[in-house]
């Protein structure tokens, strides 16, 4: 009976300490790791400390480097998180969209008409212009597929189906084979030809320098107009009998 007791005994102690032996090992090993140090390079350091040009209390953001008109200014990190070529597209079309808007905005506000203008747009103004323009038939509810501007809308649907390829190229790919990002190939005033990088590229950086001012004119002068026809109720231009509902600046 002793020598059962024992032998129990012993069996218990030496599983005991099998058991514990491989735990022991494993914890001595991820104690040597968790304790070891990470060395970052230098230009891992320098990366780290470089500081943003246009938010210096921010780091600069890595991937704009190389671009046309990069000053640092990420304050989103959206270029960690799409292609830089996909950002600059969809930033040169904003910015070539809203250049368009103000020119043609300011150029009727000023007096400026195609002629032959059509009967009833002689007297509009950029306020009283959407709603005589999206229908042919204010009685018919179909009448915005054949308006003018639903001609516009088909006539950007057209460029759009255009690009879309290479537009998704340089979202999923983070690049396009057929062209960089906000080339199209239209340069019929000839404003890049015969030019040297360097001078390619101050032109580039004039153009998004107009794009990027124009994106916010465009956004104020939105919310002033809002404003206007929000506590000028009073005022209608010449489509007062036919849209009594909105309100237009007076030439007088």
């Amino acid at each position: 009976m002793l020598k059962s007791t024992t032998f129990l005994i012993a069996s218990c102690v030496m599983t005991s300490a099998t058991a514990f032996a491989p735990a022991h090992k494993q914890t001595a090993i991820q104690t040597q790791q968790n304790t070891r140090l990470s060395c970052a390079t230098t230009d891992q350091m320098r990366t780290l400390s470089e500081k943003s040009e246009a938010l210096p209390f921010l780091p600069r953001p890595q991937h704009c480097k190389g671009y046309v008109g990069d000053v640092g200014f990420d304050p989103f990190l959206l270029s960690e998180k799409f292609s830089m070529e996909y950002l600059r597209e969809a930033e040169l079309k904003h910015g070539r969209v809203c250049m368009l808007a103000w020119t043609g905005w300011v150029a009727v506000d000023g007096g400026l008409r195609v002629y032959p203008v059509p009967e009833g747009w002689a007297d509009l103004n950029s306020l009283s212009a959407h709603d005589a323009l999206v229908t042919v038939d204010a009685s018919n509810p179909q009448g915005f597929w054949g308006s003018a501007m639903a001609n516009m809308l088909y006539g950007i649907a057209i460029l759009e189906l255009y690009a879309f390829k290479s537009t998704n190229d340089m979202l999923v790919d983070g690049k396009s084979e057929d062209r960089v990002a906000g080339d199209w190939g239209w340069d019929g005033m000839g404003f890049l030809e015969g030019k040297s990088k360097k001078e390619a590229d101050r032109m580039k950086l004039r153009e998004l320098k107009h794009a990027r001012l124009v994106n916010v004119v465009v956004r104020i002068t939105l919310i002033d107009t809002d404003e206007y026809i929000t506590n000028n109720d009073e005022y209608y231009g010449p489509c007062k009998d036919e849209a009594p509902h909105l309100p237009v600046l007076r030439s007088d």
